[in-house]
């Protein structure tokens, strides 16, 4: 079962074949349109191997790889007979709570699950709503319509080939001439499967590794905090601004050279005082005396 539009409870089935078999159908949902997030990639026994190459480009990055290690992890599940699958109701409690998935199509909502177990989910967006996710992709100038191990491919039943039309996604583990090797959820019966398909249904495809994902930003410096100091008479009061940061290392203590010749200048300066005392001090009680005993003559006289 795949979720045609974001307010309708029209529902059409992911896991009608290209072939045109229907598949079963899951109770009619409302669901909502969640954020966009990545996806990553693993082995496939099929014809190409694990991790196998793209048409003349180099192997999967280890992300895409780790995305479908998680959901080969995941191959055989399958819904509840109330339609609960746990990806949609994983997709509720981490990604968007604003509407039951749990009992939702879980196509899109089984690729955000592994996405997020490999770590790349702002490659590859994390939908519920399969033409939204197309859109994404789209957006980010990495839609096309060559079939590659590691991309979603989306498809439409009734062989339509705009992306308002797609029902259903998957991943593409491998590619052999025409017949691409996918994993996809909610298929056959609403089980996790691999799939042999030919690309008549395709409306496209969606790169995960042309997702241009921005670089991290370097951190903030550690914003001023206010610290109280003790007043003059030791009871509290009045601030100083001190970086948050201060004293985060030791500051290196002062070599005993620095002590020593502090030191030294020190004694020096007290012997110069020692001996100036002693040289003048004397010098002024006897030109004391003399003035004391030529005023007593003055005044005698």
């Amino acid at each position: 079962m795949c979720l045609t539009s974001p307010t309708s409870t029209e529902v059409r089935s992911c896991a009608e074949s290209p072939q045109g078999e229907p598949g079963t159908q899951s109770p009619g949902v409302n669901p909502l349109l969640s954020s966009g997030r990545a996806v990553s990639f693993g082995p496939n026994p099929s014809a190409n191997p694990v991790g196998g190459q793209r048409r003349g480009e180099g192997p999967l990055n280890t992300g895409i790889q780790n995305l479908i290690k998680a959901l080969e992890s995941e191959l055989g599940y399958t819904e509840k007979s109330d339609g609960y699958s746990k990806f949609g109701d994983w997709y509720t409690k981490n990604v968007d709570d604003s509407y039951d998935f749990g009992h939702a199509a879980w196509c899109d909502t089984f690729l955000a699950w592994g996405a997020q177990q490999a770590g790349v989910t702002a490659q590859t967006g994390q939908f519920a709503y399969t033409p939204s996710h197309a859109a994404w992709f789209k957006k980010q100038d990495a839609w096309g319509t060559k079939p590659e191990p590691g991309a979603f491919v989306f498809y439409d039943w009734s062989g339509g080939k705009g992306i308002d039309g797609v029902d259903h996604v998957g991943i593409v583990t491998s590619v052999e001439g025409s017949t691409i090797h996918t994993i996809e959820g909610n298929v056959d019966g609403q089980f996790a499967k691999r799939k042999d398909r030919d690309q008549g249904n395709v409306v496209g495809y969606g790169y995960p590794e042309k997702v241009k994902v921005a670089p991290a930003q370097p951190q903030a410096p550690a914003p001023q905090q206010k610290a109280a100091l003790p007043s003059a008479g030791g009871s509290g009061g009045g601030t100083a601004t001190v970086l948050a940061q201060q004293a985060s290392a030791p500051q290196d203590a002062p070599s005993v050279e620095l002590w020593g010749a502090f030191t030294a200048i020190i004694l020096a300066a007290i012997a110069v005082l020692i001996v100036a005392r002693r040289t003048v001090l004397p010098n002024a009680r006897r030109a004391t005396a003399r003035k004391g005993r030529h005023h007593r003559s003055a005044t005698t006289a």
